[in-house]
C-alpha cells in the first residue's frame, strides 16, 4: 500500500508540473495568463501556507514572524526574531472533499498509470483544474527586519479529455525578499509601517493542446524528465515587487492594510524554447533577449496590484491561555474587485479562526460567502509540521481549491 501510495503521489506531482491550462492554442495571445489590450496579467507565484490557506487567507495581512515576507511587510517590527532555516511546502490544486475520494479509490483500485488518473478526475478539468506545486524558504523576520530566499514551483492542468484536450503551464520563480519595519506609538497606539523589495527570475512553460499532446504520452510512458518539455516555448525574464503594509495595535487588537506589487510589477520576459532556458539556467542566467524566438516587446507582462484590508482579535484569557489561545480574523483579501465593481464586499469578505491548545497545536477555521478551510498544524521544539485545505463553493476558478502543507525548522 505505501508503494502504491508513493507513486501515486509522486506520478501526480510529475503530471502536474508538466501540464494545465488549455487556452492558448486559441488565443491571440502568444503566451501568459489572462489578457487585456496588450498589458498580459502573470499571476502572484508565492508559497501556499497552511497557516494562511487554514484561515482562508483572513489572517495574512495582521501576519507577523515568517508569515509576514509573503503577508504584510509590517510584520517585521516584533520584539522578537524568528528563524526560518528552511520551511519545506507542497500543495494539490483539487477540490478536497470531492477529489479524495476518488483518489482514494485509484490508489486502492492500483488504477495509478497516467490515464487512469486522468480519467478518473476528469470532473476536476471542468471546475478548476488539477494541479500541484512546491517552495523551499529560509529567512528571518523580527526587531524591523526581513530578509527571505524562496524558491517555488508550481504548475496546473485542466481539458475535457485525455490526451488531446488538455494544456498546461509550469511556473518556477525565484525571489529575494529584503524589507524593514519601523514603529511609533502614537495616541496610546502602536503603528507599524514597513516595505520590502523583491527581485526575482521566472520561468512560464506554455503547452497548447498541441504540445500536451505531444508531451502526455511521453509521461504516461514513465519518462518524468525536464527534457519533456524541449521545444515547448517559454517565457524567463526579471522583476522587481515592492510591497508595502502598516499595522495598528490597540489593547487586544491589530488592523492591517497592505499593498503587494505596488503599482503592478513588470516582468522582463523572453521567450526561447524549453530546453534553451534550461542550458543558461545550468549557467546560472538566462539567455539572452536577443536570441528569443517569439517577439513579445509589444506586450506587458504585469503581475496586479492587491491591497488587503483585515482586523485580528486576541482576546486576553490570562493564565487559561497556556492550554486555550484564540485568535480571531476578519479580512478582504484583495479589495480592488470589489472598487472595481467585480464582486461585493460581503463576496470578497473572509473570516478566520486560530485556536492554539497547549502552545503546540494549533487548529484553523476559515470560512466567506463561497469559501471555506480547515487546518491543523503541531509545534515540536524547532519543527512545524502542518497541513490545510480549502476549497471554492460552486463556481470556481483554477487553482482556488485544494490541499497545502508545510514541513518547516523554526526557532
Amino acid at each position: 500500500m505505501f508503494s502504491r501510495f508513493r507513486l501515486f503521489i509522486f506520478g501526480l506531482l510529475g503530471i502536474s508540473f508538466l501540464i494545465s491550462i488549455p487556452v492558448w492554442a486559441q488565443s491571440s495571445v502568444p503566451l501568459g495568463d489572462t489578457a487585456s489590450g496588450n498589458v498580459i496579467n502573470e499571476a502572484p507565484l508565492q508559497p501556499h501556507r497552511p497557516a494562511a490557506d487554514g484561515t482562508s487567507g483572513a489572517a495574512a495581512v495582521t501576519a507577523t514572524g515568517s508569515e509576514a515576507l509573503f503577508g504584510n511587510p509590517a510584520g517585521f517590527a516584533t520584539d522578537k526574531i524568528e528563524y526560518t532555516a528552511l520551511s519545506a511546502d507542497g500543495w494539490l490544486y483539487l477540490r478536497p472533499i470531492e477529489a479524495t475520494p476518488k483518489l482514494w479509490s485509484l490508489l486502492t483500485a492500483g488504477n495509478l498509470s497516467i490515464p487512469g488518473m486522468t480519467d478518473g478526475l476528469t470532473s476536476e478539468y471542468g471546475a478548476q483544474g488539477l494541479g500541484s506545486g512546491a517552495s523551499a524558504t529560509i529567512g528571518l523576520s523580527g526587531k524591523g527586519l526581513g530578509l527571505g530566499l524562496s524558491i517555488v514551483t508550481d504548475g496546473y492542468f485542466l481539458g475535457d479529455s485525455y490526451p488531446d484536450n488538455i494544456g498546461g503551464h509550469f511556473q518556477t520563480e525565484v525571489s529575494f525578499v529584503g524589507g524593514f519595519a519601523l514603529t511609533a506609538h502614537l495616541f496610546g497606539a502602536e503603528l507599524s509601517v514597513g516595505v520590502d523589495a523583491r527581485p526575482f527570475a521566472r520561468i512560464h512553460a506554455v503547452l497548447n493542446n498541441t504540445d500536451a499532446a505531444r508531451v502526455l504520452p511521453k509521461v504516461a510512458a514513465g519518462d518524468l524528465s525536464l527534457s519533456v518539455l524541449d521545444g515547448v516555448p517559454t517565457l524567463n525574464g526579471y522583476g522587481l515587487g515592492i510591497d508595502t503594509g502598516v499595522q495598528v495595535r490597540t489593547g487586544n487588537i491589530v488592523l492591517g492594510a497592505s499593498i503587494r506589487d505596488v503599482g503592478g510589477t513588470r516582468i522582463n520576459y523572453a521567450v526561447h524554447n524549453f530546453e534553451t532556458v534550461m542550458q543558461y539556467i545550468g549557467q546560472a542566467a538566462l539567455p539572452p533577449t536577443s536570441t528569443q524566438t517569439v517577439d513579445v516587446s509589444g506586450y506587458d507582462y504585469v503581475v496586479p496590484m492587491r491591497i488587503a484590508l483585515g482586523m485580528a482579535y486576541h482576546p486576553d484569557l490570562g493564565g487559561t491561555a497556556r492550554y486555550f489561545d484564540p485568535r480571531f480574523f476578519l479580512a478582504v483579501p484583495d479589495v480592488l474587485p470589489v472598487f472595481g465593481g467585480d464582486t461585493s464586499i460581503i463576496d470578497a469578505l473572509r473570516a478566520g479562526l486560530e485556536l492554539r491548545i497547549l502552545s503546540g497545536l494549533r487548529l484553523w477555521g476559515g470560512i466567506g460567502v463561497n469559501h471555506y478551510s480547515a487546518g491543523i498544524g503541531l509545534k515540536l521544539l524547532f519543527m512545524d509540521l502542518s497541513i490545510s485545505g480549502f476549497e471554492q463553493v460552486g463556481p470556481t476558478v483554477p487553482r482556488s481549491s485544494g490541499i497545502s502543507f508545510e514541513f518547516a525548522f523554526r526557532f
